[in-house]
């Protein structure tokens, strides 16, 4: 089966300017990308409603999703590939062709045993040895990546990247008790969330105040850390030029931490000693909490400017992180980081496959040969990203799989 779509303006998700083009389909891969002109001569290819836009399916780095309804809301909102950086069960989920976005899994999260929680997406090791077996097993069950977890110590870590690259595998770091620079100079793969919260990040006059701070059990350590944190510091540097040399991406789950902070849910309100039915907090702890979350978007903004490579993720399902929308959300918060809206959208299509799948990776662009993963938009996400929200039609591996109903 061949389509053309003819007339459309393509944002092809390596972070050049918008152009005007006709996109060939054959069977599930792209066979043309051709220009046919500057955006400026484009005209109304859809009546009044203007050119169609033509973006790569989005790619959601972070996503912990499982279900049916969860892998039609993504398809819904035009992810076309997200990474299960923590799958729940023994062997990958992904749904039945078409039915989903494509899923590209790491098995149960490998962390210390002395601190592991009893959770089926936790996968609890003793020590340098006992990693190793637990990646032995997840490359045996058919895992895609291997992600190490907040507990690991630096030997731990290290023998866990060097038995999943022995094996082919990248290593997802979600690292606490390791900081990111040495997860990095161990040789991770990626890295991910905004708030690494470790005390090698913050200036050295403030670390004891950091410790005692989290040993009062008195609110969560990430909202001390950030109120801690200097951004523009030594420390943030050094991190963030060791991350840059060794090219370690980092999907930053701001959507994720926006609804922990800015909306906070019961949990958070047992923490700081907050009745959890009580009436919307006290203005000073919602100045506290806001503060907090401007630090996150000035760090992911510092990071950025030093030559990070973020990519988008969502850390979806979870309170106030539902599956699609809050991908999309997530560009409208980097933007406020300081991405451009070429950079957010190449942050969840292009350089989110690549970093998830290889340079080579066949998604996440427009060219000849790619997999033919589309999103179909009737407004450009360059003059307003929340557009990136105005999907009428998704196209996986070259068919339909959602279209926007007929009025």
């Amino acid at each position: 089966m061949r389509r053309a779509l003819d007339g459309v303006i393509i944002i092809d998700g390596s972070g050049a300017p918008a152009r005007r083009a006709r996109v060939v389909i054959e069977a599930d891969r792209l066979v043309e990308v051709v220009e046919v002109g500057e955006v400026g001569e484009v005209g109304e290819a859809r009546g009044g409603e203007g050119a169609l836009v033509v973006m790569p399916g989005l790619v959601d780095a972070h996503a912990h999703a499982e279900s049916d309804e969860a892998f039609a809301a993504l398809l819904a909102h035009g992810v076309t590939t997200i990474r299960n950086p923590a799958t729940a069960g023994e062997r990958p989920l992904r749904p039945a062709p078409g039915r989903g976005p494509d899923v590209i899994a790491a098995g149960p999260a490998i962390d210390h045993a002395a601190r592991a929680a009893d959770i089926a997406s936790i996968c609890p090791a003793a020590d340098a040895d006992a990693v190793r077996r637990a990646v032995a097993r997840h490359v045996d069950a058919g895992f895609d990546w291997i992600k190490l977890y907040n507990g690991l110590t630096p030997e731990m870590v290290a023998a866990g990247i060097e038995a999943a690259h022995h094996a082919g595998r990248r290593v997802l770091g979600d690292l606490v008790a390791t900081s990111w620079r040495e997860g990095a100079e161990l040789g991770v793969d990626g890295l991910c969330h905004a708030v690494p919260r470790h005390a090698e990040m913050l200036p050295a006059a403030r670390r004891a105040d950091y410790a005692a701070r989290c040993a009062t059990g008195k609110g969560p350590a990430y909202l001390h850390w950030l109120e801690l944190l200097e951004v523009r510091g030594d420390e943030v540097a050094r991190t963030a030029d060791v991350l840059a040399a060794r090219a370690v991406p980092l999907d930053v789950t701001l959507v994720a931490l926006e609804a922990a902070l800015l909306h906070a849910d019961a949990r958070y309100r047992q923490q700081v000693g907050l009745d959890p039915l009580a009436a919307p907090a006290p203005a000073h702890v919602i100045d506290r909490l806001r503060a907090a979350f401007d630090t996150a978007l000035a760090l992911v903004g510092e990071m950025h400017r030093r030559g990070v490579t973020i990519i988008a993720g969502s850390d979806t399902p979870r309170h106030l992180v539902p599956p699609g929308a809050s991908l999309q959300r997530e560009l409208r918060l980097l933007c406020r980081a300081g991405l451009s809206a070429h950079e957010a959208i190449a942050a969840a299509t292009g350089a989110a496959a690549r970093a998830l799948l290889g340079d080579d990776a066949d998604r996440g662009v427009l060219r000849a040969g790619a997999r033919a993963d589309l999103v179909l938009l009737d407004k450009s996400p360059l003059d307003d990203i929340d557009n990136v929200g105005r999907v009428t039609e998704v196209i996986l591996a070259g068919q339909t799989v959602w279209s926007r109903p007929r009025r």
